[in-house]
């Protein structure tokens, strides 16, 4: 699904993507083909039912990761094991690159994974006030997601 059509931040029709929705109209790319897609993006689309919200991301291991809440981007509503669809734009025209169906898990601060996730969104947040506690912050008022391919 690679194309140079250009991504609206929300779609008529309940917000869903024209064409990005219907599974008749893609199949799933592989997971090699979203890693490197989703490395060289800062800024993705997430879509589910209830709508479309852009959000900043960095991806860490197998998991395109986002924080949201609190002090951070608004992400709707995504428990773990939520179902979504991740578009992915170009950074030099703005263009999709590729949508793929994603799993969310929650990351939470309890976690091995933690450090290593809290770490990488630290590094990738632009105009980060108080890096050093960001992940404090994040602990105690917002959500780290992990997005990883399939269904």
């Amino acid at each position: 699904m690679v194309g140079r059509e250009a991504v609206p931040p929300e779609a008529p029709g309940g917000g869903r993507l024209v064409g990005v929705s219907d599974p008749a109209a893609s199949s799933a790319p592989s997971a090699a083909l979203v890693a490197e897609l989703s490395r060289g993006t800062d800024v993705c689309w997430v879509v589910q039912d209830a709508g479309v919200r852009m959000v900043w991301h960095t991806w860490v291991d197998d998991a395109l990761c986002v924080v949201s809440g609190g002090d951070e981007q608004p992400l709707l509503e995504v428990d773990d094991g939520s179902l979504v669809e991740v578009v992915l734009r170009s950074r030099d025209t703005g263009g999709r690159l590729l949508t793929w169906p994603g799993r969310v898990s929650v990351v939470r601060p309890s976690e091995a994974r933690w450090e290593t996730v809290a770490a990488a969104l630290v590094a990738a947040r632009l105009n980060l006030i108080d890096p050093d506690g960001a992940p404090a912050r994040w602990a105690g008022g917002s959500t780290v997601h992990r997005i990883v391919t399939g269904r």
